[in-house]
């Protein structure tokens, strides 16, 4: 018979919680899969997406937007541009292709190799460990898992039309389009003055 600690997990919600779809479910040591398949079954029966993880400091998304957030405000503290160019960047470029590949399938897909590249070339110029490649870019870059070219990344492509994924996701950089060129309240032009209606003026005049 099991003990208390064996019916635990940690829901974690993001603010705005009754908006955002995810709900990180953290399970420790002791929990039972029985427990975490009743929690997320409750989770996804009001709606919502429950990622499971191992118990961790930070869970999954606290964890990566620490580490962006904390670089944003590194850039404007060099000076190398204001708040508002940095939101401008992150909405229409980097969060743009995130509302459609997730972060490792956005690795695949630009390559495993790119990102180990960058890493180095960022890593020797500033100096900052946070930019250096991680253990497991520089082994799949030794083994030749670069990606859908490779057949392997992060993800197994060995069975995927990588055509037919390339299209799909490209289809939904261009919904993403649509909907935020047929939306009062969508901009990617960064900054709060005027509200939403005027920062999309704004990012077309831009």
């Amino acid at each position: 018979m099991g003990g208390p600690d064996d019916r635990v997990v940690t829901a974690h919600w993001l603010n705005p919680a009754f908006l955002i779809p995810l709900v990180e479910v953290a399970y420790g040591e002791e929990t039972t899969p029985e427990t975490l398949a009743r929690v997320a079954g409750f989770l996804e029966d009001v709606g919502k997406i429950p990622v499971p993880l191992r118990s961790s400091p930070g869970f999954i998304v606290p964890r990566i937007q620490v580490a962006a957030m904390n670089e944003a405000v590194r850039i404007v503290e060099e000076g190398l541009a204001t708040a508002e160019q940095v939101d401008t960047a992150i909405k229409a470029g980097f969060g743009f292709r995130l509302a459609v590949l997730g972060l490792v399938e956005f690795i695949d897909l630009g390559g495993v190799d790119i990102l180990a590249h960058a890493g180095e070339y960022l890593y020797g110029r500033l100096g900052q460990e946070q930019f250096k490649p991680p253990a497991s870019v520089r082994e799949k870059m030794a083994t030749g898992e670069t990606g859908p070219r490779a057949g392997r990344g992060y993800y197994d492509y060995r069975n995927v039309d990588t055509a037919a994924l390339f299209r799909e996701r490209y289809r939904g950089f261009a919904d993403l389009l649509r909907h935020v060129a047929a939306s009062p309240d969508l901009s990617f032009h960064g900054g709060i003055q005027g509200g939403s209606r005027s920062n999309k003026e704004g990012g077309r005049q831009g």
